[in-house]
Parts: structure tokens; sequence; C-alpha cells
């Protein structure tokens, strides 16, 4: 496929991923690395005058990209998902709760100060936050960040209750509380503690007793980690969600992943949280 191919097909509507263009994509990356850096850049000033076939560019894009470890997409990427004026997840759907930190984590090529400084911007939305600081800790298990700048960057968020600017201060405490277990910060118990006696955190999402269970288990970043692969090659990581995609409005589409959600309800009929069940060992 010529780069022409391959854009058309990337920017293409379909049942299925373009598997094929994804793998030409990578393969001829130098080809089409002006249009894909070019296409985030708009997204990250103004993301709603995409073309249709731009926001499936768009989508693509960030798997392609991150599977060459593109660091000058890290600073368009973070200027997308911090954008102010809407919420990201009507352009990209599902990309921000399942793939976005693997994405940040390959981008940043190991600077772990520029994903910190961005959770510091104010009313992003709980699962941006979440997915940077998901990201910081799959650099810090990797030995891709200091561990001890890690946990400095985590003890600021608790002292200066930085998270309550968040645009949903409640999941936003929640999810990061569950991230400082699976990740192992022991020096932090006390003040998650505190944060559910300041009904800080939703026990819906996460209960004490849940949290100190992960404390306890020594496979906890094991496991973390395997839930958050590397990106190697575009197409199968696009191709293993099975993906159907539906149009929302007249431009941007949402996936409808088949997969299970984090917070579901575990479909081998458990009744614990997908995540704590069945997806704690993929």
């Amino acid at each position: 496929m010529d780069v022409e191919e391959i854009l058309d097909e990337l920017g293409r509507k379909g049942e299925e991923p373009p598997v094929m263009a994804l793998r030409a994509a990578w393969q001829n990356f130098d080809g089409v690395r002006e249009r894909l850096m070019m296409v985030l850049g708009v997204a990250a000033e103004d993301p709603w005058i995409l073309s249709e076939s731009e926001v499936w560019q768009l989508n693509y894009g960030f798997f392609i990209l991150a599977a060459k470890r593109h660091k000058p997409a890290l600073a368009p990427l973070l200027g997308f998902l911090s954008w102010a004026e809407a919420d990201a997840f009507e352009i990209v759907g599902d990309f921000l709760s399942e793939d976005a930190a693997e994405v940040i984590v390959a981008l940043a090529c190991g600077d772990g100060d520029a994903v910190a400084d961005a959770t510091l911007r104010q009313s992003l939305q709980w699962y941006v936050l979440d997915a940077l600081h998901r990201a910081l800790g799959i650099m810090t298990l990797r030995g891709e960040w200091p561990r001890a700048s890690y946990l400095a960057h985590m003890d600021r968020m608790l002292r200066d209750h930085l998270l309550d600017h968040s645009a949903a201060p409640l999941p936003a405490w929640s999810a990061f509380a569950e991230l400082a277990a699976w990740t192992h910060l022991p020096e932090l118990a006390t003040q998650l503690a505190d944060l559910y006696r300041t009904r800080r955190i939703d026990p819906d999402f996460v209960t004490e007793e849940e949290l100190a269970k992960i404390f306890r288990d020594p496979q906890a970043p094991a496991k973390f980690l395997a839930r958050h692969p590397e990106i190697v090659d575009p197409a199968d990581r696009v191709a293993r969600w099975g993906a159907s995609w539906e149009g929302v409005g007249e431009k941007t589409p949402v996936r409808k992943w088949l997969r299970v959600g984090r917070n579901d309800a575990c479909h081998c009929g458990s009744g614990e949280k997908y995540k704590r069940c069945c997806g704690e060992t993929l």
C-alpha cells in the first residue's frame, strides 16, 4: 500500500479495524508520520474541527505513534487530553479508559516529569488523571522513572489535595488510591486511610478492605503490569479488542467495545468486578 492508500484506510469508518493499513503504516512510518502528527496537533488545539476521516486517523494514529515511541507526539497528546472546551471521551471513546496509559508511557520515553506536570492542570476529567497516573506507575515499575520521584509526586497529590480540583474529585481520588495500592506505595497508607474518613473515596469503587488486600498481595505490581502490556504492533493492539464502531453525531465516533469494562460485573458470574476477577489474570 502507498501512503495515500494507507491514510485513506485509516480514515475510513468500518466494522473491523484496518489491520493491513495499520501494519503498513507501522512499516512506512516515515511516510505517514507527518499526517498523523498534523491531525494530533489539530486535536490539541481544537478537536471539534476535525473531519470524521481525521478523527479515525487520530484514533488509529495513537497506536502507530506509540509503537514507534515517537516522543514529539507526547506534548500534543497531553494537550488534547487536557483540552478545556470538550470532553475528550466524546472524540476518542474508550481509548481513554483502556489504552491511554500505555500510549502515554510509550510516547513519554521515560520522561515522567512531563507526565507528572500534566496532572497538575486544573479541571481535568477523572479518567484523564487516572490514565496519567497509571502511566507514571507503569514507568516506575518498569524502571523508567525513579520510584522516589513517583512517591514524591503521589505524596504531593495527597498532601495538597490536588485532585479536589479535578472535574470529578470522587472517582479521581478513588482511582488514585487503588493505583497507589497496585503499585505498592505503603508509605502512603495512612494518608489514603484519611481519604476514606473525609469521604473522598467512593467505597463502591474500592473499599478500604479491598485496598488493604491489594497492599498485602506481593504479586500486585506484577499483575498491574500484566494488565498494561507494551504497545509493539499497532495492528495487534487494536485488533485484540474485537471492536466495532458506532458514529455519534456527524463527526465523532465512539468505540463500542465488546470487552467488559474494568468496573463491570465479571462475565464469569462470580459477582465480583471484572478488574478483581478474571481481569486480574490478563
